[in-house]
């Protein structure tokens, strides 16, 4: 069985990270890798995190998990709020746990912001005034005026942020207004694990026809109504409400679109939110990209083992 104890005298714990755009298929290989070196799944996907939200999720059933253990799945309900300095409190605790049972953490997911929060040492804090203020400033000067603002402060992550991201806009000033420096030099130092990181990209033409496949299947596997039931015992916070699809069957749901456009709007919006995840992670430093065309789970996870027994031998 895989053991830590021979690399334990590294200051950093070390995990796994294994990446890439939705659809790309990287439930299956992080099973397999895993299952092979007795490791242990920590999930950074900013919407499996809410119960009862499974379907549009595309959220993993405990059947083709094969006894792997699953972190980071369905901790809080449809209701409530979440972030990614939330995250980074409970992943942290769950490392440290899976660390000191002797396994190996795999962290799997496509939420990029996540994935940085949780690596970065010194995560930047937050200040309700400071955030308070920045907030009456959009409903005064829109959203637009502070968009501009930040990308004079803090180009680089201003670039990584849509012009219509209110959350993210709003962080970047609040950081940059506390700190006075930009959020994104604080993930430029050095990372708080010692991580070797697997980017998985495929061909955007295929990539995309999956796309297209996994939200028929969805449909075909009941979304309208995980939604209804949602929307009728618990209502969506702020920012589960964000999870790509539902807001489009809400409106569907309340006679505002057909269906069909409803299916056409998902669509599109996916494949937008893929190509932003290729865009962030190509920008990930040290990381090691991984072409998943054409090739099998098993053969993708053996190239992956390699890479990994290459940098700790005794795992």
């Amino acid at each position: 069985m895989a053991t830590l104890y021979g690399i334990i005298h590294l200051m950093r714990t070390p995990l796994i990270v294994i990446t890439g755009p939705t659809a790309v298929g990287k439930t299956e290989i992080s099973i397999l890798v895993a299952k092979e070196i007795s490791g242990e799944i920590i999930s950074f996907d900013a919407f499996q995190v809410y119960r009862f939200m499974n379907i549009g999720t595309n959220k993993i059933k405990k059947e083709e998990m094969r006894g792997i253990p699953h972190h980071m799945i369905d901790v809080v309900n449809p209701n409530e709020e979440f972030s990614s300095g939330r995250f980074k409190e409970m992943a942290e605790k769950i490392i440290d746990s899976i660390y000191k049972g002797g396994k190996i953490p795999v962290l799997v997911g496509g939420t990029g912001l996540y994935l940085r929060t949780l690596l970065s040492f010194e995560p930047p804090g937050s200040k309700k005034e400071v955030r308070k203020k920045i907030e009456e400033e959009v409903e005064k000067l829109g959203l637009n005026t502070l968009y501009e603002k930040l990308k004079r402060v803090d180009p680089v992550f201003a670039g990584k942020v849509s012009p219509k991201d209110r959350k993210r806009i709003i962080r970047g000033l609040e950081v940059y207004e506390i700190y006075k420096k930009p959020i994104s030099s604080f993930f430029g130092e050095e990372e708080r694990y010692d991580a070797l990181k697997f980017i998985l990209l495929m061909d955007r033409k295929k990539l995309y026809k999956r796309i297209e496949d996994r939200v028929d299947r969805m449909f075909d596997m009941g979304f309208v109504d995980e939604v209804k039931r949602i929307k009728e015992y618990w209502g969506f916070s702020k920012t589960s409400k964000k999870a790509i699809g539902y807001e489009e069957i809400l409106l569907y749901l309340s006679g505002e679109i057909s269906l069909e456009e409803c299916k056409r709007r998902i669509k599109k919006r996916t494949k937008e939110y893929a190509r932003r995840q290729i865009i962030w992670l190509r920008k990930e430093k040290g990381a090691i990209i991984i072409d998943v065309t054409d090739k099998n789970p098993y053969e993708l996870a053996e190239e992956i083992l390699r890479k990994v027994k290459e940098k700790w031998k005794n795992l």
